[in-house]
C-alpha cells in the first residue's frame, strides 16, 4: 500500500488494529504502528507525536465508531465486531462492572477491630447501608444478566434460522 504521509500510513495500521473490536491501550498501538510501518517511513521517521496526533483523529473524530474505555485505552464499537452485537457487549461490560463495584462495596464497609473508638450505632448503621446498597448492586446484576441471557438466545436463533449466512470459504 502507498500512502503520502506518516500520519496517513498510522492511520490506516491504526483502523487495522482497531478492527478485532477488543480493547487496546495507547503503548500496544503505538507498538503496533512502529512494527508495521518499519522501513516505511514518508519524509522523516514516523514519530510518537505522529503516532498520537493520529490515534486522536481516528479515535477521537469519529465519533460513533470508537470508545474510551479507561484512560488510554479504545475500543471500536461497530454494530458487528467478532459476530457481537453491541448490545451484547453493552450489558457484559455492566456486568462486569456491577462485579467489580460489589468486590470494592466489600472492603468499603469492613471495620477493624484494632479502632479503639468504635461507636456501636454508628457500625450497625454502617453495615445496614452497605446491604442495601449490596442489595441494590444485585438486583443490578440479575436485571443485566436476564438481559444478557436473552440477548445471547436471541442471536443463537439467528444463527440457527438462516444457515445460509454463513460464509464459504
Amino acid at each position: 500500500m502507498n500512502f503520502r504521509s506518516n500520519s496517513e500510513m498510522a492511520r490506516y495500521y491504526i483502523e487495522k488494529l482497531m478492527d478485532d473490536g477488543e480493547e487496546h491501550s495507547f503503548p500496544e498501538i503505538t507498538d503496533y504502528v512502529m512494527a508495521n510501518s518499519e522501513g516505511r517511513e514518508i519524509k522523516g521517521p514516523l514519530t510518537i507525536p505522529i503516532i498520537s496526533n493520529s490515534v486522536m483523529k481516528v479515535i477521537c473524530q469519529e465519533k460513533g465508531f470508537y470508545e474510551t474505555t479507561r484512560r488510554g485505552c479504545y475500543r471500536k464499537i461497530d454494530a458487528q465486531v467478532n459476530g457481537r452485537s453491541a448490545s451484547l457487549r453493552a450489558y457484559t461490560r455492566a456486568m462486569k462492572i456491577l462485579q467489580t463495584t460489589k468486590a470494592e462495596l466489600k472492603s468499603c464497609f469492613k471495620i477493624s477491630l484494632m479502632d479503639t473508638e468504635i461507636d456501636v450505632e454508628a457500625v450497625k448503621d454502617m453495615q445496614k447501608c452497605g446491604k442495601t446498597i449490596g442489595s441494590w448492586v444485585e438486583l443490578a446484576q440479575q436485571e443485566v444478566e436476564t438481559r444478557l441471557l436473552k440477548i445471547q438466545s436471541m442471536e443463537t436463533e439467528e444463527e440457527t434460522e438462516d444457515p445460509d449466512m454463513t460464509l464459504n470459504m
